[in-house]
């Protein structure tokens, strides 16, 4: 179990924007502890990716997110645990590219003050 916190931060996400998603997208329902607090499952984690993923990747609107995620549970189960990895995946492609790049850029950097010695 996560709390609301470690979800935000593994997806580098706004906790006001995530119960947004909640009210608005009925799948992601996270349960609550003994003292209210909201505590996310892997399958809810599953869920915010894909969500993210459409959101922010895809560019779909909340509507059409909650009307993909509904055909999706309409597909075989096989199929949507391969749709959830895929948006996790390429979630992670988009990450280490964008470490990739920060990478060459101090390795540019780097050269170039090595130069002017």
């Amino acid at each position: 179990m996560y709390t609301i916190g470690q979800v935000c931060a593994l997806f580098d996400i706004k906790p006001h924007v995530l119960r947004y998603w909640e009210t608005e997208i009925p799948l992601l329902s996270p349960r609550k502890d003994a003292y209210g607090r909201r505590m996310y499952t892997s399958a809810d984690l599953q869920l915010i990716a894909r969500i993210k993923y459409l959101a922010y990747e895809k560019r779909f609107t909340l509507e059409g997110i909650r009307k993909t995620l509904e055909h999706e549970l309409d597909a075989p189960p096989l199929l949507m645990q391969i749709r959830m990895a895929r948006s996790i995946l390429l979630r992670t492609l988009s990450v280490i590219r964008k470490d990739i790049e920060s990478i060459e850029e101090f390795a540019d950097t780097d050269t170039e003050n090595q130069d002017k010695l």
